[in-house]
């Protein structure tokens, strides 16, 4: 029997899990919907089950030495949420002990490099940046989820592009490519900005990022409204890694579940 650690890497639209040998060998894999509690569908505590069931299956549970689930929303805001969740799914999977609790920040900037110290910007569903000494975030910048900030995220951008669609409708804005897509995406034949309420309220924060790409489509085509989106996007994504930069040059760059 070969020792294994397992790591899970939980945002707001999927949840991974990797189980791997001491040695370094992938002996599992396994993923799931979002897990973060702040945007995703369902119970945070099942969709890391199910990555992790997935993971594990044909391995033996006792052969498990240690677990690091990276959390998005998993601050100290959201208490012990986030711990319970990874708890569960761990006493769920038959597995002893206790796995450990850190933010997807932690985890994006240990999958980017070996050094200790630098710069992380992370940007998918959700966005944030962070300075890191000895592996530990001595600054950040947002990552404060979708209400509040995740500026230049797929999220931020998606939803954007859904008031831009909108604004085109109402006449409150210029005409944009991007009133088709939206119509499109969601299927709309009908009231088109009732439609788009109904479309948009009825599904999990995290879901807006999926909108995204209907962005970054229409600028590459040329849509004004949609280009001016993107670079709004890319500035703020920017402004966040400038306000952790302290003169370090070594920078990760991290994608997480969302699609842009």
């Amino acid at each position: 029997m070969v020792d294994v650690v397992v790591g899970v890497d939980v945002g707001g639209t999927t949840t991974r899990c990797l189980v791997v040998s001491t040695s370094g060998e992938v002996v599992g894999s396994g993923q799931a919907g979002g897990g973060s509690i702040r945007s995703s569908a369902g119970l945070p505590a099942e969709q890391l089950a199910r990555a992790l069931n997935a993971a594990l299956s044909g391995v033996e549970p006792t052969s498990v030495r240690a677990g690091v689930f990276g959390i998005a929303g998993s601050g100290t805001a959201a208490g012990s949420l986030a711990r319970d969740a990874a708890a569960q799914a761990w006493k769920s999977a038959g597995l002893a002990g206790t796995p450990q609790v850190v933010t997807d920040l932690e985890v994006a900037f240990a999958a980017g490099t070996p050094e200790p110290s630098g710069l992380l910007l992370l940007a998918g569903t959700g966005a944030g940046a962070a300075a890191f000494t000895d592996r530990r975030i001595v600054r950040r910048c947002d990552g404060y989820g979708w209400l509040l900030g995740d500026e230049g995220s797929a999220v931020w951008l998606g939803l954007r592009g859904v008031q831009a669609a909108l604004n085109a409708y109402d006449g409150r804005g210029p005409a944009s490519a991007l009133r088709d897509a939206v119509a499109r995406h969601f299927d709309l034949h009908a009231d088109f900005t009732q439609g788009v309420i109904a479309a948009v309220h009825a599904r999990e924060p995290a879901y807006l990022g999926q909108l995204a790409p209907l962005v970054t489509s229409a600028a590459a085509a040329g849509d004004v409204v949609a280009v001016s989106l993107v670079d709004a996007a890319a500035s703020r994504l920017v402004a966040a890694v400038r306000a952790v930069w302290d003169g370090e040059t070594d920078l990760v760059l991290a994608r997480c579940g969302g699609r842009c």
